[in-house]
């Protein structure tokens, strides 16, 4: 058996997602390392190698002491014939069903994923959000359930309560309430603004007082992508 496919069927004999092994290998890398859903695909292919921490922290958060046992053959093994590997990989898997012969761990938290949407929703001039441009990023705990997605705000004209380059999250909706924040379809553009009506109709209202709030006519085009639920 091949290295890659010795990991990929470590994780699968122990029914875990790629997802679940990438966020138990966060406890065993080196700060400032991470390592994707994507390339522990890769490296279940073999398209692509782990560097030595991360097959160690890889080994590690599959209960793995050591970390050769991954990644090399055995030499007894190598020493048997076919149909003594095929036995040796019933008795194997017997084992590792079994309770009595092996650790039981804790199941892992899942790790909660939204699209965020890399052209940000602009908070001075607008930008047109292309909504099939996006990656898939860990949402905190603290991120409200009905989130939908994510944003990176661009511009100061929601100062000081949004600034510049700040992550939102979002819930899709078609609809807001007067004094809600909100992600606005106007025209072309894409804006984050609180939502004002007053005598005269509606209103897309900038919290920084440099920026004048943007008056909607019936000749407008509006929808409304969703509220700013979070940040």
């Amino acid at each position: 058996m091949k290295w890659n496919e010795r990991i990929r069927k470590a994780r699968k004999d122990r029914k875990l997602r790629r997802e679940d092994v990438v966020e138990a290998m966060r406890a065993y890398l080196p700060d400032g390392e991470t390592v994707s859903t994507r390339t522990l695909a890769s490296w279940e292919l073999g398209d692509s190698e782990p560097k030595i921490s991360h097959a160690i922290a890889l080994a590690k958060s599959y209960r793995i002491e050591n970390v050769t046992q991954l990644f090399f053959d055995d030499p007894a093994e190598a020493a048997l014939t076919a149909e003594g590997r095929e036995l040796l990989q019933k008795y194997r898997e017997l084992l590792l069903e079994s309770p009595r012969y092996t650790h039981q761990t804790a199941p892992m938290k899942p790790v909660r994923q939204l699209p965020l949407y890399d052209l940000p929703a602009s908070a001075g001039t607008g930008n047109f959000l292309d909504s099939d441009r996006y990656e898939l990023i860990d949402a905190p705990d603290d991120v409200p359930s009905i989130a939908d997605f994510a944003l990176t705000i661009s511009g100061d004209s929601m100062m000081p309560t949004l600034k510049n380059g700040q992550l939102v999250w979002v819930c899709q909706q078609s609809t807001l309430q007067p004094g809600e924040i909100g992600i606005f379809y106007l025209n072309g553009n894409v804006f984050c603004k609180e939502l004002v009506q007053d005598e005269k109709g509606v209103v897309l209202y900038s919290h920084n007082p440099d920026y004048r709030p943007i008056r909607v006519s019936e000749y407008d085009e509006l929808h409304v992508f969703g509220k700013v639920v979070g940040w």
